[in-house]
C-alpha cells in the first residue's frame, strides 16, 4: 500500500522524504518536515531489513544509506516495479530481490495493474474514493505468492529483525503466513488503512489486534494521508516494537 513517510514511492511521502534530504544538505530547518517512521530507524541497530511490497525500492535505499551493513531481503510481484528496483539495489551485495508477493500460502494469484502502478494490487480499488477517481485498471495478471514462513524457513537471519509491509490491502494475508517469522522480528512497520480503499481489506483496529496477539506494542504513528474532499484520514504508517526488545533497545553508536 502506499506510505506516506517511507512507504510511497511517487506521492506526497516520497516527495518530503526528497525534500528532507535535500534540505538536510544545506543545513536548513528540516525540523519542520514531520519525521517519518524510518527516521526513528536511522538510530537502532537493525541486522536484517524485511521489505514486503518493496515497488522500485525507495525504501531499501533509505535502509542502505542509514544502515550500510544490513542484510535486506526485498519482495515485489509487479514485474515492471521489480526490474526498477533490481536496476536500483541490485548491485549491493548485502540485498536479495524476490519477484513474488508475501501472502498467506504458496500459490499463484490474479494481480490488479493499476494505472498508477503503486496502487495495484490483489484487491480492487474503491473508485468512489476522490484519492483514486482517476485511476483505473489496466490489466491484470498471474503473480507466484509465497508466505514469509516458508520462505523463511531454514535461513538464518542477523537480529535485530525489521519488517515493512507496505502491500495495498493485504495486511492479513502477510501475517497469517509470518507467525514464526515475526516472533522472531523485533520491529514491525506497516501502511494501515483507516477506511476502506480497498474490497475485502482490513482496517487498523483489525491488525492492530493482530500484531497485539503477536507481541508487539504500537510505538508510534506517522504520515497520515487524508482525503482532502471527505476530510478523511485514509492510511497512517505505524511503527511496532516488540515488548521484550522495547526493554533494551540495541541503539547505533
Amino acid at each position: 500500500m502506499p506510505h506516506v513517510p517511507s512507504i510511497v514511492r511517487w506521492s506526497p511521502k516520497w516527495l518530503k522524504r526528497r525534500l528532507k534530504a535535500f534540505l538536510a544538505r544545506r543545513g536548513l530547518a528540516i525540523g519542520l518536515i514531520p519525521p517519518s517512521a524510518f527516521d526513528y530507524l536511522a538510530g537502532v541497530e537493525i541486522g536484517t531489513f524485511l521489505d514486503i511490497g518493496a515497488y522500485r525500492g525507495t525504501i531499501s535505499r533509505d535502509i542502505r544509506q542509514m544502515h550500510p551493513r544490513t542484510r535486506i531481503h526485498a519482495f515485489e510481484p509487479n514485474p515492471s516495479a521489480y526490474a526498477r528496483l533490481m536496476a536500483e539495489m541490485g548491485a549491493d551485495e548485502l540485498f536479495d530481490g524476490y519477484n513474488v508477493a508475501v501472502s498467506s500460502s504458496e500459490g499463484t494469484q490474479d494481480f490488479h495493474i493499476i494505472s498508477s502502478d503503486y496502487w495495484s494490487s490483489f484487491l480492487l480499488l474503491d473508485s468512489k474514493r476522490s484519492f483514486f477517481r482517476e485511476l483505473e485498471e489496466c490489466t491484470t495478471i498471474q503473480v507466484p505468492t509465497i508466505s514469509l514462513d516458508s520462505w523463511a524457513a531454514g535461513r538464518e537471519f542477523v537480529q535485530p529483525i525489521a519488517v515493512k509491509i507496505d502491500v495495498q490491502g493485504m495486511e492479513r494475508e502477510v501475517i497469517a503466513g509470518a507467525r514464526q517469522t515475526l516472533e522472531q522480528s523485533s520491529i514491525v512497520i506497516l501502511q494501515m488503512l483507516l477506511i476502506p480503499c480497498f474490497t475485502g481489506q482490513p482496517l487498523f483496529d483489525e491488525i492492530y489486534g493482530l500484531l497485539r496477539e503477536r507481541g508487539f506494542g504500537l510505538r508510534g504513528l506517522y504520515n497520515v494521508e487524508y482525503d482532502y474532499e471527505s476530510k478523511e484520514q485514509l492510511w497512517v504508517d505505524a511503527l511496532f516494537f516488540r515488548h521484550a526488545w522495547t526493554e533494551s533497545l540495541p541503539m547505533r553508536d
